[in-house]
This record gives structure tokens, C-alpha cells and sequence, in this order.
């Protein structure tokens, strides 16, 4: 079907575009002036297009050459126009609409594999079946006739280039077209007996990560436009989490020793502090369910209107929590829908956020399933476009029936957004699905599954329903007499470490005391790559890469020559970066 629909797209457009009127051939230079006209994000997006229908197959560098002057010549002649090599508005926007069109149909999302210690735009859709492989994961066409692999080998089996000489070897059945190596990466690409593969290997610390694409000569145009967008739109894991002595050794500087100190009076503790969030109830005597970082270090837990509640139990990785009054009272109970969200469908949140300005009354927002995955693929969460802020973690999101489609978990600003995304948009928050709050709670004995309503509540029908079972929980934290109070709180962070090894360097854009305070530079820096860090002081950063060092040494002096970052940006090694801020 893909390969069908991929062929026949430009040619389907022709009864479109009637009212173009053909201009006279430009050359070169005069192609050149108009594509160089655009800004950098421009540029590289136009060949993206180009890309995706086929007519370019070089990465996509926004810089022009011969390749990106034929492409848009090609894509003009498939569109029955003459190959000026300059395009006019409407056919821009021709080209975008049918190469957005194919870029959904296709499943292209962000996906970050582990094994394979690649991040990559990858076609879903086209590539539903995923299997574990020695060396990664392999992602297969349904007839499979296109299959690609990630590929992971550590320096300690073989290196990086005794790996390039093995994989441009050719033989009887395994021919090489094209092969290049440098420090950074190298690619080799060719035919295996009746098939045609394209592989890219990054040069990372203490191993080789990259992927393969093979595919049948038959299904030749999409297989190399796979090969070709992937290599555009992926990125090695380069930097790994540090083992227990390596962090030692790396973040904890010598200290001298020191005479012990006198005794001294103890201190008296400080006042605790508070935090709250949202939950709600799932079974009968008093049980509810929240986030995990709702209720993480509380000292005492208050769901407000029924006294307080203890933790039965909790899961971080997850992130969820089970809690129960610690005094029984009646409350109505809410339905968990079994089924998957749906991208598109129609949703509705409700909780607590920013309970101190908002004086702790319920709030409710619509919107929809944005996404039915969330940051970076995952498969956990989905993506809605509903605002979800402090305070609105451990909330239900309802669907138009009034069922807990997913527990809303964390939001993300643009600034994240576009690392994640490489877009920005308002209101873009994430979900836990309700399979696995369903298969989390699979121990409690939950209410049956009802039928479905004949028809969907009204907006006023689903906030009186949620608002019988969603409640408000405070959060009592005791801190000790010597800690510090967290710079900000609650912040979710992920396990991956920000510092790196020797030779590699992320690109500090900017610091800030808060997230909200980072200002949006992704859009002329690296979006897939950029990332929110904290650091020891409590201070958070944008940071791109990693990179190598020379490469990140480039990048940022042709970005201060360019005025893209502020003169201050620096590089870093990550030592004093502690973790990735990511949610809320």
C-alpha cells in the first residue's frame, strides 16, 4: 500500500495545480540565490520534502548543491511544471502538503532505542514489526521487503575500524557502490544478491552505534528514501550513565581531612514544607491512585474533603502510587477504560494545578489525543494537546464517555518540545494509558467494566461525574536541618547521566534558576538533540549534543558568529550536570 501510495502521490496532484502558470528554465545560480534566500530551518525542510517524495537522496544540511538543484527541478516536472529550479508559493505549498501528508501515513515518530543506543525519526507504520537482534533492534515492513536494524558493537569486540573494513568488504553475493569513512562517522551502501542496503556507523565512545536499511529492489524508492531520511533524522545515545565509582571519581573533588567538630545543640527542625497534586478513586474504602511523585518523600499525606491517607504502595519507574483513607468514607469510584487512546479523540482533564493561585478548586480542560505515544516514542504515555500543569499530576483524563483514558503525569514547554519534536506547540502534555494504570492496579479489586454509553456526555455532564471522584492531595515534606530545599519541585528527571567522556561536549546555550526562564533557541540549533539539564547548583540548562569536541568547538563559533546563541554559551563535559529535567 505505502509503495503504491508513494509512487502515485505527485502524479495525483496534477488535477490540483492547472492554475500554475509555466515560467522560464532558471539556472543554477539563479535556483541557488532563491534557495539560500530562506533561513536555515527553512532550507533543510524543503529538503526534507523533497526527501520524502522521492526526488532527494543527500542528507538534509540545508546547503545547496547539484542534488538539491535536480530535486526541486524533479519534484516540478512530477507536478507537469517546468523545472525553473525556483518554486513558486503555491507549488511550496503543494509540495509541503503532500510530503506531510506521507510523513503521518508513513508513522514517522521519534523513537530512542536502548539497545541499539540510537535516537531516529522512524517510519512506524511502514515498520511495524519490532524484534530484539544481537547487536539492536530490527524494524520490518509487514511483507517485509523493507527491514531496518539498529546496530550497537563496543570497541572491546571489534573497532570502529576494523568494523568500516568488515562491512565494506565485498564478495560474490555483496557488491559496494559507495563507501566513506571519517573520524566521526562512515557509510557503506550497495547490493546483497537481489537486495540493496545503505549502513551508517557513528564513531562513539567505546563502541560503534548506528543502523542498517535493506530492501528489495522492487520496493526501491521507498527503501532508499528510508535510508536516506534516516540518516538525516538520527542521532547516537553517545553519552551512557557512569557506574557508581566512575561518578565518585568524576563529580566528588578531594577533600582534605579536617579535625572532627565539637558537639553542638542539634538544631530544630524546620517547618515542613508542602506540595500538592491530584488523584482519584478506583475501588471502594478509600482507594485512589496518583502520581509516584505526588507523594514521593511525604512525610504526611492529606487528600482534601476525607482526612488523611497512607501508601499502599508505588512504583517510580511507572510512576504511580496507590493510597487509602486511613478512615472509610463513601465516594463514588471511576471507571478505567480498557481500550487504547485513539489519536484525535476527544478528552478532558481534571485537577488541582497551581493550587496557590488558583485557591484549590477543580479544574477541567479539554482537547484531544495528540499523540499516541509520548516523549520520544514512549509507549507508556500518550500525547495530549490539554494544559497540563503543577498540580494537575495523578489526574484522571477522561474520555467523552466519562472513563479514565490515562493519568496525567508531566508536561513539557517548547523549549522541550522541540527537542522532542522539533516543533513547538501550546498545551502539549503527556499521559500515562489507562492499560497500564489497569494492569498496575490488576491486585485491587476494581469495578467491572460498564457498556458503553449510547451516546458521549456533554463538557457539563463529564466535570459533575469527575468531580464525584477526583480529589486534591497535599503533601506535608519533612526536610532535615541541614539539607537544602529543592531548586524546584517536583521536577522529574531520567535515569541517563549528563556527563560525558573524554572528547565529547554538549553546547550550553543558556542557564536559567528556572525551566520556564530558558528562552526558545531550538529552532536555529539542533532540535533532536537538545536537551534540559540540571546542575548541582540548582540552576537548569539548554544544552545540544553531544558532540565531539571539535565538531561542538565548530558549531558554537559559527553560531556566535552568526549571532543564533547568546555570546555566553559554552561547552561543558557535563561533570557538574547532575540530570535531564524533563516533564513536571
Amino acid at each position: 500500500m505505502f509503495r503504491r501510495q508513494y509512487i502515485l502521490k505527485a502524479a495525483l496532484t496534477c488535477a490540483f495545480i492547472a492554475f500554475l502558470t509555466p515560467t522560464a528554465h532558471a539556472d543554477f545560480a539563479s535556483s541557488q540565490r532563491w534557495f539560500n534566500s530562506m533561513d536555515e530551518e527553512d532550507r533543510s525542510l524543503l529538503q526534507s520534502d523533497l526527501m520524502l517524495l522521492g526526488h532527494y537522496n543527500a542528507l538534509a544540511d540545508s546547503t545547496f548543491g547539484n542534488f538539491t538543484y535536480r530535486a526541486i527541478q524533479a519534484f516540478q516536472s512530477s507536478i507537469g511544471q517546468s523545472p525553473t529550479g525556483v518554486l513558486t508559493q503555491r507549488q511550496e505549498d503543494l509540495l509541503r502538503d503532500s510530503s506531510t501528508a506521507l510523513y503521518h501515513e508513513l508513522g514517522f515518530d521519534i523513537v530512542e532505542d536502548a539497545r541499539g543506543r540510537m535516537a531516529m525519526l522512524l517510519p512506524q507504520k511502514l515498520l511495524p514489526s519490532v524484534s530484539e537482534t544481537r547487536r539492536g533492534t530490527a524494524y520490518t515492513s509487514a511483507d517485509g521487503s523493507i527491514r531496518l536494524e539498529t546496530i550497537r558493537k563496543p570497541f572491546a569486540d571489534e573497532s570502529y575500524e576494523s568494523l568500516y573494513r568488515s562491512l565494506a568488504a565485498t564478495s560474490a553475493t555483496r557488491k559496494v557502490s559507495y563507501k566513506v569513512l571519517n573520524s566521526d562517522k562512515f557509510v557503506v551502501s550497495g547490493t546483497r544478491e537481489d537486495k540493496l542496503f545503505y549502513i551508517l556507523i557513528n564513531n562513539t565512545p567505546g563502541e560503534s552505534a548506528g543502523f542498517s536499511v535493506e530492501w528489495e529492489r522492487s520496493n526501491n524508492q521507498v527503501g532508499a528514501m528510508v535510508a536516506t531520511f534516516m540518516a538525516s533524522y538520527s542521532y547516537p545515545l553517545a553519552f551512557a550513565q557512569p557506574d557508581s565509582s566512575a561518578t565518585v571519581a568524576t563529580h566528588q573533588p578531594e577533600v582534605t581531612p579536617q579535625p572532627a567538630p565539637q558537639a553542638s545543640p542539634p538544631a530544630t527542625p524546620p517547618a515542613p514544607q508542602s506540595s500538592s497534586g491530584t488523584g482519584f478513586f478506583v475501588a471502594e474504602k478509600g482507594v485512589l491512585v496518583t502520581n509516584h511523585h505526588v507523594i514521593d518523600g511525604c512525610s504526611a499525606i492529606d487528600v482534601v474533603g476525607y482526612g488523611p491517607a497512607r501508601l499502599i504502595t508505588s512504583d517510580e519507574d511507572v510512576d504511580l502510587a496507590v493510597l487509602q483513607l486511613r478512615t472509610a468514607k463513601a465516594h463514588p469510584v471511576a471507571e478505567i477504560r480498557a481500550e487504547a487512546a485513539q489519536l484525535g479523540e476527544s478528552v478532558v482533564a481534571l485537577g488541582f494545578p497551581l493550587a496557590d493561585i488558583l485557591n484549590s478548586s477543580l479544574n477541567m480542560g479539554t482537547g484531544i489525543v495528540s499523540s499516541e505515544t509520548g516523549f520520544f516514542g514512549d509507549e507508556t504515555r500518550f500525547t495530549t494537546n490539554v494544559g497540563i500543569q503543577p498540580g494537575n499530576s495523578g489526574g484522571p483524563i477522561l474520555d467523552e464517555y466519562g472513563r479514565v483514558l490515562g493519568v496525567a503525569v508531566s508536561k513539557i514547554n517548547d523549549e522541550a518540545l522541540l527537542a522532542a519534536m522539533g516543533t513547538t506547540a501550546p498545551n502539549v502534555g503527556f499521559a500515562i494509558k489507562g492499560e497500564v494504570v489497569a494492569d498496575y492496579l490488576s491486585l485491587f479489586r476494581l469495578p467491572e467494566p460498564s457498556a458503553e454509553p449510547e451516546k458521549p456526555l456533554s463538557a457539563r455532564e463529564l466535570a459533575e461525574l469527575g468531580r464525584n471522584f477526583t480529589v486534591q492531595i497535599t503533601c506535608d515534606i519533612a526536610q532535615s536541618a541541614t539539607s537544602a530545599p529543592p531548586a524546584q519541585s517536583p521536577v522529574a528527571t531520567n535515569s541517563f547521566s549528563p556527563a560525558l567522556p573524554s572528547g565529547y561536549r554538549w553546547v550550553v546555550l543558556v542557564s536559567s534558576s528556572s525551566i520556564a526562564g530558558l528562552p526558545n533557541l531550538s529552532r536555529a540549533v539542533y532540535p533532536a538533540t537538545t536537551r534540559i539539564v540540571l546542575s548541582e547548583s540548582g540552576s537548569f540548562g539548554l544544552v545540544v549534543g553531544p558532540f565531539t569536541e571539535g565538531f561542538a568547538e565548530t558549531l558554537l563559533d559559527d553560531w556566535k558568529r552568526n549571532s543564533t546563541v547568546p555570546g555566553d554559551a559554552y561547552l561543558s563535559s557535563g561533570n557538574r550536570f547532575i540530570a535531564f529535567a524533563d516533564g513536571l
